[in-house]
């Protein structure tokens, strides 16, 4: 019942302006915390050919991590590959998406809040808002800000909703 409420809740986000997902030097938790979540597995599209990622998939690359691959992007996108490791951290009720590029593991981290059904993926960037990017030292700090976020209405922002490739 709670993922039917946080995805109603993320549809009606649709009309805020789409932003960038925060790319930090820590990760928003361990990738070995969390199982992966079946539903995301597979192969999803947006109907926006302007959207920074237009076509994604999630294969599972062991029981707590996915291989993300991006399959059509636009010019927005600027990493130097295609290839992530994508894990979910749970959060204060929230699941997060955590990404890292394969081929650069010294690259930021990325998060995205998630919400999946069987066939719609929405995915909602967020804003540090409390003491913002500049308190965060560590993984902890990094928690502890988006906690406090979390509480504000201004949290999430630019709501995407991908479509399951049948």
């Amino acid at each position: 019942m709670n993922r039917i409420i946080s995805f109603a809740l993320l549809g009606a986000l649709l009309i805020v302006l789409t932003g960038c997902p925060i790319g930090l030097d820590y990760p928003l938790g361990k990738s070995n915390e969390e199982k992966i979540e079946s539903k995301l597995l597979g192969k999803w599209t947006i109907d926006d050919p302007e959207e920074t990622i237009i076509t994604v998939s999630f294969g599972k690359k062991s029981e707590n991590m996915y291989l993300i691959t991006i399959h059509e992007s636009s010019e927005l996108f600027t990493p130097e590959s295609i290839y992530f490791n994508g894990w979910i951290v749970s959060l204060g009720g929230m699941n997060f998406l955590c990404t890292q590029e394969i081929a650069n593991p010294d690259t930021y981290y990325h998060y995205v809040l998630i919400s999946v059904s069987d066939d719609l993926l929405s995915i909602c960037d967020m804003s540090l808002l409390n003491r913002g990017i500049d308190a965060i030292k560590s993984t902890e700090t990094l928690r502890t800000e988006v906690l406090a976020s979390m509480k504000k209405p201004e949290f999430l922002s630019g709501a995407l909703v991908y479509k399951k490739v049948k």
